[in-house]
């Protein structure tokens, strides 16, 4: 039995013109599908055209990248509250007859197939897979009865994930609350500007001929995830090129998103540590460099920073110059209590990492059995 005994498969439609007014209806592109599974419409297009009533995602609908880089991305519709459209670069694959018993079954098994995809796309020079090529893959001949088994064995698995996902998210709000109780009082009336106690650094600038398969990374807003440094993906190497001192990373620096196309980005921060190679930086990223980096870090994700985050918008980009950023309001820390609020991250930090660890392998257990029931 093949995909396409068991779901309508299909592009989005090929919309002539979008705005950013808000103006008819928003469109899911690939952009909107995140590289971990999620369907972020935070920053979305919107067209005024009225396409077919298929092309509005249905709650269930399976969203996959058809092409560039990260073609076999994907995600599930499930979202209620909104009419979406969705854009031709994106594949729809729609349940013909839904079976509440298999649902997770095949939730699972189209979440495989797109890790294959997304696997084989991988180093592609222009990689792309078609609704046609989807249809042909086989679904493995198993009963209901054991689809319903495989799906909820898999779905539990998952679940233990989500628990330590909140785990480590509440671990973050202990740091942001010991944050707010030892300096957030202060804020309502010591304030000085941010360049007193900070320095600001602006990346590197580089041409395509520049990146190379062996070389120095340069980090870019992709690289920061939830306020850490992610390395797994999207990484980018360059050589030939002379790189000042200033703009290799050094230990503790913090690393922030200036420049992006979405609001949203602009400036999400990680705390440099533990480097385990050289690191450069680009040109839409900001090191800021101060002797209070922990504290600073936990201004960057604090309430106070965010509300000073307005008018960063400019007529083609969006972003946060040094001058700006330099400006924002902040208080005079002292060394003793850097010194006792790092003490208090590093060891939350080593119950995160903990965490971290099992995580991964609840990540590695879903995937081996995965591979079992789909290979």
């Amino acid at each position: 039995m093949n995909l396409s005994d068991k779901f309508s498969i299909f592009s989005g439609y090929a919309f002539k013109e979008f705005n950013t007014s808000q103006h008819g209806v928003p469109i899911i592109k690939i952009g909107n599908i995140t590289a971990d599974g999620r369907l972020n419409v935070d920053d979305v297009q919107y067209s005024t055209q009225k396409p077919n009533e298929k092309f509005y995602a249905q709650k269930g609908d399976f969203l996959i990248a058809l092409s560039g880089a990260t073609t076999g991305k994907s995600t599930i519709y499930s979202l209620a509250d909104k009419q979406y459209l969705v854009n031709q670069r994106v594949g729809i694959i729609r349940p013909i007859n839904k079976n509440p018993r298999t649902e997770l079954f095949f939730k699972y098994y189209l979440q495989y197939i797109s890790r294959l995809i997304l696997h084989r796309a991988h180093g592609s020079a222009q990689p792309n897979i078609s609704p046609k090529d989807l249809a042909k893959f086989t679904i493995p001949s198993v009963d209901e009865n054991e689809q319903a088994h495989i799906g909820e064995l898999l779905s539990s698995i998952e679940e233990g994930i989500r628990v330590k996902e909140t785990q480590l998210k509440a671990l973050d709000e202990l740091i942001q609350s010991r944050f707010t109780e030892m300096f957030g009082k202060r804020f309502l009336s010591e304030r000085i500007p941010l360049k007193n106690i900070a320095t600001f650094t602006i990346g590197l600038t580089y041409k395509p001929v520049n990146v190379s398969k062996d070389g120095i990374i340069v980090l870019r807003s992709g690289n920061i995830q939830n306020n850490r440094i992610e390395l797994e993906d999207d990484i980018v190497r360059v050589s030939n090129i002379k790189i000042p001192d200033d703009k290799f990373i050094k230990e503790n620096d913090i690393l922030m998103c200036a420049r992006n196309g979405s609001a949203k980005l602009v400036g999400k921060s990680c705390l440099i540590s533990n480097l385990k190679e050289p690191m450069t930086f680009g040109a839409f990223m900001t090191v800021v460099r101060s002797r209070y980096p922990y504290f600073l870090q936990s201004f960057f994700t604090s309430s106070f920073f965010k509300a000073q985050l307005v008018n960063t918008a400019t007529a083609s980009v969006k972003q946060i110059t040094s001058t700006m950023l330099g400006d924002y309001l902040v208080i005079q820390t002292s060394d003793t209590d850097e010194t006792q609020f790092a003490q208090f991250v590093q060891q939350v930090e080593k119950a995160k990492e903990i965490v971290k660890i099992q995580i991964k392998d609840l990540q590695e257990l879903l995937a081996l059995k995965m591979d079992e029931y789909f290979k």
